[in-house]
C-alpha cells in the first residue's frame, strides 16, 4: 500500500492542510507528484524552490486546495483508519 511505504508522513501532513516538501525519496515523491500535494526538489534545484516556488501564493493554495479535495473523495477518515488499523496487524 502506498501509505505503509511512508509511515503516514504524507497523511499526517495532508491532515493538517500542509503541502509536503520531499527530497527524491522514491515512495514520498511518487505521492507528492501523483496527488499534486507539494514540492519535490533535489539537490540541483532546492534553491529554485525555496525562492520562487514556496513564495507563491497561487501555487501554495492551489496544493491546499488539493489536498482538501483529497481527503474527502481519496483519503477520507474510513479510508485512512483502515491503513494505520492494517499497519498495527502486521
Amino acid at each position: 500500500d502506498e501509505f505503509i511505504a511512508q509511515s503516514g508522513v504524507i497523511i499526517d501532513a495532508y491532515q493538517y492542510h500542509v503541502p509536503v516538501i520531499v527530497s527524491n525519496n522514491k515512495s514520498l515523491s511518487y505521492l507528492v507528484r501523483k496527488d499534486n500535494s507539494g514540492f519535490v526538489y533535489n539537490d540541483d534545484n532546492i534553491a529554485k524552490i525555496f525562492l520562487s516556488e514556496i513564495h507563491n501564493d497561487e501555487l501554495y493554495r492551489y496544493y491546499i486546495n488539493n489536498i482538501k479535495k483529497l481527503l474527502k473523495t481519496k483519503y477520507d477518515d474510513i479510508y485512512v483508519g483502515g491503513l494505520y488499523k492494517k499497519m498495527m496487524l502486521e
